[in-house]
């Protein structure tokens, strides 16, 4: 059994601070995401059942709300029935926490850039200029040659 120590021991007129809340002022967006689940199946009735998913909705999604909102879209998308906290974790493990970056002007934020090439035709042999898509060299396009490198890496391992 452990010892008692004086750090333990409340000092006299102070009160031990409660677990730090997610910032309040953000709860309402997160119970909206978590609204969208009311046309589900087996959705909670009582208000501390909702308040269970929107404590749920902000530890799986670390209280970024873009991720709380890909993660509830991911649930709409796979079952007619509203997850329960557990159900959260699950879907939020397939939800990656990333955001792509933006693009630049370059690629008007696709990722990827026209460029004109010189190509060969391989039944005739004639050359002809083909305008071809390449990955742009900026943030976007970097991320999304990573994520590609990741998912051929997994679809090996598999």
């Amino acid at each position: 059994m452990k010892q008692a120590t004086s750090r333990d021991i409340p000092k006299p007129g102070k009160k031990k601070q409660p677990a730090a809340q997610p910032d309040e002022e953000k709860r309402p967006l997160f119970r909206a995401q978590i609204l969208r689940l009311a046309a589900c199946n087996y959705f909670p009735a009582l208000d501390e059942g909702v308040k269970e998913l929107i404590d749920s909705l902000i530890r799986v999604s670390h209280g970024d709300q873009d991720h709380a909102e890909r993660i509830v879209n991911r649930a709409l998308q796979n079952s007619p029935n509203c997850p329960t906290p557990y159900g959260f974790e699950v879907v939020a493990s397939e939800v990656p926490r990333v955001t792509a970056p933006r693009g630049c002007e370059k690629c008007e934020g696709t990722g990827f850039h026209y460029v004109t090439k010189l190509t060969r035709d391989p039944i005739t042999g004639d050359s002809y200029e083909a305008d071809c898509q390449e990955r742009c060299d900026c943030e976007l396009g970097r991320f999304l040659a990573a994520r590609e490198v990741e998912r051929k890496q997994m679809e090996r391992s598999a």
